[in-house]
């Protein structure tokens, strides 16, 4: 095989770009595409096009060939390319082959073109290239919301209905912060609930959603010990006893809690002497 292909930086930024057997795919079938029209014992093939088959492809690659079918149905469904199949082999089709390998002569004749006349094409290109940004940021924040989905404690209808109430309102990428708010949240109630506090009930989870739950923030709690009263450090212990000149280090007793840390506890001692 003769000849190299051009591959732009911005491949990095593919979706499938860090799963390795996908990539891996992507760029062989760049490789061995057809860079002029031809045919191949009487079946033409375009440029763009390759004819091939999962046998072939998994012994050019080293991948299996059940990886290979998933690697294509992905590539599929992601507009990359298009398969059109027989009993004996598959003609692949790579979309937009032209954005990936252009002519030198087209370039050229773009260079040499003026900018009134370029400027619909670039826009056009823009407009393609956003839109499918705009695809891949919906498919990605499609597992972030489906990973909050099933974290959610709270009461919730199908995870179709609730994405589709999501998508309805907000950007895509918005899905990114729910994790994290949730474990904020559940670390929240976790420490009201062992404090034997009134602990808030979970909302719907479109609520959550519509009252932009994500960006709440919750203040920090402080342990306590339900039997007697509040626990506090040893620092804040000292600071104490230093702005009330009447208590000294015998008002408070250390309290060991889980993990071994000690905290200190104020007690009250009768008939102190001032």
């Amino acid at each position: 095989m003769e000849g190299w292909i051009k591959l732009h930086r911005k491949f990095c930024d593919w979706e499938w770009f860090n799963v390795s057997e996908m990539a891996h795919l992507f760029i062989y079938l760049l490789l061995n595409a057809n860079h002029e029209d031809g045919s191949w014992n009487g079946i033409s093939a375009k440029r763009g096009q390759l004819i091939t088959g999962r046998k072939s492809l998994s012994r050019g690659t080293k991948i299996s060939e059940q990886k290979i079918r998933t690697c294509l149905k992905r590539l599929e469904k992601t507009q990359e390319l298009t398969i059109k199949s027989t009993k004996q082999y598959s003609i692949i089709t790579i979309c937009n082959y032209d954005n990936y390998q252009q002519k030198e002569s087209d370039i050229n004749q773009q260079n040499n073109q003026q900018l009134t006349i370029d400027q619909p094409t670039i826009n056009h290109k823009q407009e393609c290239k956003e839109l499918k940004n705009e695809k891949n940021n919906t498919h990605v924040c499609e597992i972030f919301f489906k990973d909050f989905f099933e974290a959610y404690p709270g009461p919730k209808k199908s995870i179709k209905t609730e994405f589709e109430n999501f998508i309805a309102q907000y950007e895509p990428t918005v899905a990114m912060n729910f994790l994290p708010a949730l474990e904020r949240e559940k670390k929240y109630k976790t420490a009201l609930k062992n404090q034997n506090k009134l602990v808030p009930q979970w909302k719907n989870m479109s609520s959550w959603i519509d009252r932009k739950c994500w960006e709440q923030e919750f203040p920090d709690t402080e342990i306590e010990d339900p039997q007697a009263g509040k626990l506090i450090s040893y620092s804040q212990m000292l600071r104490i006893i230093d702005s009330n000149k009447a208590l000294t280090t015998g008002n408070f007793e250390p309290v060991r809690i889980n993990g071994g840390v000690t905290m200190w506890k104020e007690i009250h001692i009768k008939n102190q002497v001032s």
